[in-house]
């Protein structure tokens, strides 16, 4: 019997074979590949819009009155296209200081300006099909008082393997241009205070940065959790900073003294210093500057292994930057999870999906510099490093974090990832005390 039902199907498959022979190519119904034709179909999500656009991240959701639509991936997913607007009903970022550092209470005014900016409208493309990843966005936040900011950026990537799949260097050159009626840099807000009504771009608080960046990376999950990664993560980027606010007013107070010295009612400078002086100046108001960052992940800090989705392995990461951000010399940090659990598992009745849940302590420090007294670390000065650490102060703090990540089990709400950091710090020089609750959506 065996052998009959044996038979047979090598008969069938004898004559599946003889048919497929008899096919020629041209007897297929073939098109060309054309991913644009997926663009026409879009896909509506309410209640979430972009709230801010970044260059490593890309778009970053908030809940709001109004929604966001993408267009239908390709088969390839090669290419998205999002457009957004909304009115933030629903703050995912709550921050309260008690006697903290000089730096965190600029930083929490300034975050304040931001948040006052509830209406959105924002447009991002993104797009692979090539050997260098493309990504471009622009986001116009404002509200009913004419105050708004409005970012535009532009980045291109590209990787290449070195040995092995694990170890790769990643290339990018990005861009983003700012418009603002609040001023960039936090310290210098009461010399640049916000300004009021519905002002021109010309007139308006801009910016602009380029960038060019390097970084090798042989980082992996190693182990059963997403906590457990092991490697290191080196890279600098030399970005280029013109505050073109100043550089206008400069720009004017040039052509006024020009105007001064061709009339004859200015003796006190000639056309060669008031040139040398402009050159001079231009540094002042521009920024040539080399970053450095370094992150090492340590999987386990003790032998013992994951047991019913908890970790007690003690993953650790160690984060270093060294004149990466502006008003900041040097910034490093040693974090390590305490104890975590890979919960993978939904909530009825809160309607979610709970991926994992961590605590994590640590020890941080930095050394800052005060932006209205030091000038912005340049390559084209002499002894800029030597002079932003001279000016340095010193803080230090403790900090615990309670870390989730879930996911909203409907439609197109289960792609978007969310995570949630409730921090809290202890600065040791002031004896001060911050608490932060961040909630961040990204697909």
């Amino acid at each position: 019997m065996q052998e009959e039902e044996l038979a047979q199907g090598l008969v069938g498959t004898e004559i599946i074979n003889q048919v497929a022979s008899e096919k020629k190519l041209g007897d297929f119904n073939l098109k060309v590949y054309n991913p644009f034709k997926y663009m026409l179909h879009v896909s509506f999500t309410p209640l979430l819009a972009i709230r801010d656009i970044t260059v490593d991240k890309g778009p970053v959701f908030w809940p709001a009155l109004g929604m966001y639509a993408s267009t239908n991936a390709d088969p390839m997913r090669n290419t998205d296209i999002i457009l957004s607007g909304g009115l933030d009903f629903l703050l995912l970022y709550f921050e309260k200081e008690f006697n903290t550092v000089p730096k965190e209470k600029q930083t929490l005014i300034d975050q304040g300006f931001g948040r006052n900016k509830k209406f959105n409208f924002a447009a991002y493309v993104e797009n692979s099909s090539t050997p260098v990843d493309i990504a471009a966005g622009g986001l116009f936040k404002f509200n009913g008082s004419g105050e708004y900011d409005f970012k535009a950026l532009a980045k291109t990537a590209w990787t290449l393997p070195i040995g092995n799949i694990l170890r790769n260097i990643n290339f990018s050159i990005s861009s983003i241009y700012l418009a603002s009626t609040d001023y960039y840099d936090e310290n210098k807000i009461e010399y640049h205070p916000p300004k009021e009504g519905w002002t021109a771009p010309r007139d308006a608080y801009e910016l602009l940065e380029l960038s060019l960046a390097a970084t090798y990376s042989n980082s992996h999950q190693y182990g059963i959790s997403r906590y457990e990664r092991r490697g290191l993560t080196i890279g600098g980027r030399i970005y280029s900073m013109w505050d073109i606010y100043e550089i206008n007013l400069l720009k004017d107070y040039k052509n006024q003294k020009e105007e001064e010295i061709n009339s004859g009612t200015n003796s006190e400078l000639t056309e060669a210093q008031l040139n040398d002086f402009y050159k001079e100046n231009m540094i002042n108001v521009s920024q040539l500057n080399l970053g450095i960052i370094t992150t090492i992940e340590i999987p386990r800090l003790t032998p013992l292994e994951i047991k019913n989705g908890w970790v007690l392995s003690v993953p650790s990461v160690i984060h270093a930057e060294f004149l990466n951000r502006t008003g900041t010399v040097l910034e490093a940090s040693v974090e390590s999870l305490l104890i975590g659990n890979e919960i993978q598992n939904g909530f009825p009745f809160l309607y979610l999906f709970f991926s994992r849940m961590g605590l994590k302590g640590g020890y941080g420090f930095t050394l800052d510099y005060d932006t209205t007294k030091v000038h912005l670390p340049d390559l084209r000065q002499k002894k800029y490093i030597a002079d932003a650490f001279a000016q340095a102060t010193f803080s230090d703090r403790l900090f615990m974090i309670l870390n989730t990540d879930f996911l909203i089990p409907t439609g197109k709400l289960s792609e978007v990832q969310f995570n949630m950091n409730l921090k809290g710090e202890y600065f040791i020089k002031t004896n001060g005390f911050k608490i932060s609750l961040n909630v961040s959506a990204v697909f």
